[in-house]
């Protein structure tokens, strides 16, 4: 791969980084996955995941994935030796070591924003137009048995955002929405069961959460509202509104060295539609700071996709921050910045 010198950022070639830990690298390109080990200076095949002829001409040009939503959309680990990968409609298990690829499911509803494990289990939620209001169901999958359940039905809503695991206190969240009443971040508790924590307003309506010991921050997903960065506290919580930002959010990043959100570029009449945002937080989220800015690209938005910022999943390396714009400059491309750097 060639690399390009961006500022204090690497441009690292064509592809989209999927996963970052302290040891392994995975990025895609169309149905192939990459892998790259920590001291390795080449990207090493992994595996080819199985799809039609179709879906592969559709998958081969960046502007004809972003326009069918053909592409790996999730690569998360489960366990040692085992990964999940979201893509192409379906819902794959990949092993590690010899890249042996196991399809499992299809994908129910359009593709999930955040999907999550908790080591034992892969836990997604219906994203879908779903204008009827119909109950939107939120799935999990059980290694051991190799089963597909029902975890929970939600009821009066649109659709499920982002469902997520607490490493901290070990149990899941999600968010939903989208309108005010729908906009709610959720907390299973012990017997299983959902709580509201946070609700009732464009101002709750999340998709991505960042934990850490203390507190849980999100960010609102509101296109006709100004957006803001907040912050959870876990032992009281309280709310509060941290950092002004110019779009509503899709993804964050929670590193052990940084907090990261990037906005998204979406009509509006209330925030940015030329750029997208990237914002960093390196005191635990009391502070916050744009380092970098992505111009939006010339592609429609509703047919080719929002400007935005894809963080892979993973632990991070401990001395980058990885990722991919998206529907921006640098299209498609794998992009490392230093964390010392900013």
């Amino acid at each position: 791969m060639v690399t390009e010198a961006f500022g204090s950022m690497e441009v690292l070639g064509k592809g989209i980084v999927q996963y970052v830990s302290s040891n392994k690298i995975i990025i895609s390109k169309g149905n192939k996955l990459f892998c790259k080990k920590r001291n390795n200076s080449h990207w090493k095949p992994w595996c080819n995941l199985p799809i039609s002829l179709s879906e592969k001409f559709y998958s081969s040009n960046r502007w004809l994935s972003r326009l069918f939503r053909n592409e790996v959309h999730h690569v998360i680990k489960i366990r040692d030796g085992i990964f999940a990968c979201f893509a192409f409609g379906k819902i794959y298990l990949v092993e590690e070591n010899i890249g042996q690829v196991e399809v499992i499911g299809n994908i129910k509803g359009s593709r999930p924003l955040k999907i999550c494990s908790d080591g034992s289990c892969i836990y997604y939620g219906v994203y879908t137009g779903n204008t009827e209001r119909k109950p939107i169901k939120l799935f999990s999958y059980l290694l051991e048995e190799s089963k597909w359940s029902v975890y929970h039905i939600f009821n009066n809503i649109r659709h499920i955002h982002g469902v997520f695991w607490d490493q901290y206190e070990s149990n899941l969240w999600v968010t939903t929405g989208d309108l005010d009443h729908e906009s709610i971040i959720w907390r299973f508790n012990d017997k299983g069961e959902p709580e509201k924590i946070a609700t009732g307003s464009q101002q709750t309506r999340a998709v991505d959460l960042l934990f850490t010991k203390d507190a849980i921050f999100y960010t609102t997903d509101a296109p006709n509202e100004q957006n803001y960065i907040y912050c959870l506290d876990r032992k009281s919580g309280q709310v509060e509104q941290l950092q002004e930002i110019g779009g509503p959010v899709f993804y964050g990043k929670a590193l052990e060295n940084g907090l990261f959100f990037s906005t998204v570029v979406e009509p509006s009449e209330v925030n940015r539609m030329d750029a997208v945002e990237l914002w960093y937080s390196n005191d635990e989220g009391k502070n916050w700071k744009k380092i970098k800015e992505f111009k939006k690209d010339f592609g429609h938005m509703k047919l080719f996709q929002y400007g935005q910022i894809k963080f892979p999943n993973g632990s991070g390396d401990g001395n980058n921050l990885w990722f991919t714009p998206y529907a921006t400059e640098y299209d498609h491309q794998i992009m490392k910045l230093p964390l010392d750097s900013v």
